[in-house]
């Protein structure tokens, strides 16, 4: 049961977080942060663009992990409950 609760609780913080990932300022603002930063690593030129991209997809698989331990955190608790 404790680890049902737990599990849920991860996923709800997991779902919640890429939601906040993919506003679009956040997406806008993580893109030129990571641009900033590989400029002045490497040099490297890559467009704003694809790390807004990689930003998104980063936020679409935390928000799908996080939906997956919250159905499987509901399916614990329920075979907690009436087994």
């Amino acid at each position: 049961m404790v680890v049902g609760l737990v599990e849920a609780a991860v996923g709800l913080r997991l779902a919640v977080l890429g939601v906040r990932r993919m506003k679009p300022e956040d997406v806008s603002r993580r893109a030129a942060a990571s641009d900033a930063y590989h400029r002045q690593l490497d040099g490297s030129s890559r467009s704003v663009a694809y790390y807004e991209r990689r930003t998104r997809s980063i936020a679409i698989i935390t928000l799908t992990v996080g939906v997956v331990f919250t159905l499987s955190a509901l399916v614990l608790l329920f075979l907690a409950l009436f087994n």
